[in-house]
């Protein structure tokens, strides 16, 4: 092989190198712009959507039985886990009213003749 085909080959290599890396170089710093330009762009958004402070309004059932999201993710755990148990036994409660209520709904059936007078 002769000296100036080396040197050739040596120079395309080193070339090919240095092309591969200014590629890899050029994708790495466009997505860091792109991330950073994200992130600019997300806090934008946040300042120009400003949500109101959540409230509970102690007259409203809606909010007392569903508060707000914002004020569930503010509350602790141990909150949370005393509001679950709280609905839970507000549930049990209600649905031992509606069995109460069922069973005297159905305890003395009205003898045929008052059946028959209020159809008239």
């Amino acid at each position: 092989m002769s000296r100036a085909s080396k040197v050739f080959f040596t120079t395309a290599v080193a070339f090919m190198g240095a092309t591969v890396y200014g590629v890899h170089w050029l994708q790495e710093r466009e997505s860091e712009g792109v991330i950073r330009d994200e992130e600019r762009v997300r806090e934008k958004a946040l300042k120009r959507v400003q949500q109101p402070e959540a409230v509970v309004d102690d007259d409203c059932a809606t909010c007392v039985i569903s508060p707000p999201p914002q004020l569930l993710e503010a509350q602790s755990a141990e909150q949370r886990a005393k509001e679950r148990q709280a609905r839970l036994a507000e549930y049990e409660a209600q649905k031992g009213l509606a069995m109460r209520l069922s069973k005297e709904q159905d305890a003395p059936a009205a003898p045929a003749s008052m059946v028959s007078q209020r159809l008239v």
